[in-house]
């Protein structure tokens, strides 16, 4: 038996959730499952290839369709909606800011996780891995597909590399896209400010004029 929901207003969907976050608590355990897996995983920017294997067994086991590894290390695959007219992007990056030489081990303690990248985006993996449970417990089938990924090369020199490749090359026509963000998990932003990103090479003389003291160092010109 499928669910089928109809909502008029965001409200609406608040208060709906009210029974649904209480139904989903044994989901919980799966959720924190996939976390410690996950964050045990050392997956620096450019060397997210073992947490791709791991996304892909979780979408292999969710029976979802079409799952594929691209060109940039990009894992994603697809849960059909009912009638999957349209297509939702659903996405949270594979890397973090620490390399393969720092401890992952997990700590598990009653009231919290301790770990290096577990909000950042550890979580926001795990909940991709789990939400095909998530619904299917719900009985929960979307009018939409849902595509499901995990993007490569997001943080510092990736310069979202990963998603800005999908976006360009993949042939599924994109209705809306949520970036699951696990330091945010439960959070929905739906606005934010513009960011623009760029690299700035500032050449100075090898040989210091310490006569000019403060006039050519790279500090000081990167500053004004």
């Amino acid at each position: 038996m499928v669910t089928t929901m109809k909502f008029e207003t965001f409200e609406d969907i608040l208060t709906e959730l009210v029974p649904i976050r209480e139904s989903i608590t044994a989901i919980g355990e799966i959720v924190l499952a996939n976390l410690v897996m996950i964050g045990e995983i050392a997956a620096p920017t450019f060397s997210e290839q073992r947490r791709v294997e791991f996304l892909k067994d979780r979408f292999t086991e969710s029976a979802l369709i079409d799952c594929s590894i691209d060109q940039q290390e990009n894992i994603y695959a697809i849960l059909p909606g009912e009638k999957g007219k349209d297509n939702i992007l659903l996405v949270a990056h594979l890397d973090t800011v620490f390399t393969e030489d720092v401890d992952h081990t997990v700590h598990v303690r009653p009231d919290v996780l301790i770990g290096p990248g577990l909000a950042d985006n550890s979580l926001g993996l795990a909940t991709i891995a789990t939400l095909p449970s998530i619904l299917n417990h719900l009985q929960i089938q979307l009018q939409s597909n849902l595509i499901l990924m995990g993007a490569s090369r997001s943080q510092g020199r990736g310069d979202l590399a990963g998603l800005r490749f999908f976006l360009a090359n993949a042939d599924l026509p994109i209705k809306a896209g949520i970036s699951v963000e696990g330091f945010h998990l439960g959070r929905l932003s739906h606005s934010s400010i513009g960011m623009l990103r760029g690299e700035i090479n500032c050449t100075v003389p090898e040989e210091y004029d310490w006569t000019r003291l403060g006039e050519t160092g790279a500090i000081l010109t990167l500053n004004e």
